[in-house]
């Protein structure tokens, strides 16, 4: 155990904690003040919120980012082939996984559905939120915030994969009957592929000591996505 260091891990959590329920609760605070009928704050209630988290990142982590952006430009075309090789890895990992469990249980998974409806709905926050916001936040939360809370990079690739994975299928969880709880366990296979494109990030991050290296990648895998997305709804 003296692997870990368990500061930095609390620390890490504490940050996840904080994004991801004080921030929802407050903007559903700030929800009650308008009308319930009114669809369009919800687009604006998860601007602010994606907003929020960003902003908070950055005010903690803006020292570290700074570092970790001169790495990145001092070898900026290495540092870019690699994410280009280490994405392409991590691309075709989850378009092998994906196949085979959509074969086995039929249906995608419920975090990619429920993108999908966020997108019809909400089109240009979609482009801004997942294209955008969602990878910076989610490399700082999942990659940066547990950088420093192991000492053998070997532990830090496997739990930020694995809690990364993990973050995604969480949406899969619904005790409303018996027939959910089965439906959400079949959707939890797809912590595979989430985990996979983990590992490929969490390497890549090791392999170049700068956070920018894995946000470049997520922009990139999130961006393509999206546009494979729109070219799908374009065609049906």
């Amino acid at each position: 155990m003296s692997n870990i260091n368990w500061k930095e891990l609390l620390k890490g959590f504490l940050y996840m904690f904080i994004c991801f329920f004080i921030f929802p609760i407050v903007i559903s605070c700030f929800l009650n003040f308008f009308p319930s009928d009114d669809t369009s704050y919800v687009y604006i209630a998860n601007s602010i919120y994606y907003l929020l988290i960003v902003l908070f990142l950055i005010f903690i982590y803006h020292k570290s980012l700074l570092e970790d952006f001169k790495k990145f430009k001092k070898n900026w075309k290495k540092n870019f082939a690699l994410a280009f090789k280490r994405w392409l890895e991590a691309f075709i990992f989850m378009f092998l996984t994906n196949a085979i469990i959509l074969q086995f249980i039929g249906s995608m998974s419920q975090n990619e559905e429920a993108n999908r409806t966020i997108m019809q709905a909400y089109p240009i926050f979609s482009i801004i939120s997942m294209a955008f916001m969602g990878p910076f936040f989610e490399e700082m939360l999942f990659r940066k915030g547990f950088k420093n809370a192991f000492k053998k990079e070997s532990y830090f690739i496997i739990f930020t994969s694995i809690l990364f994975g993990f973050a995604h299928i969480t949406i899969s969880f619904n005790f409303s009957s018996l027939e959910a709880i089965v439906a959400g366990l079949k959707n939890c296979l797809y912590i595979i592929p989430y985990s996979g494109i983990g590992y490929f990030f969490a390497k890549a991050y090791t392999e170049t000591d700068t956070i920018f290296t894995t946000i470049f990648m997520h922009i990139l895998h999130n961006s393509i996505t999206l546009i494979i997305i729109m070219l799908g709804s374009m065609a049906l």
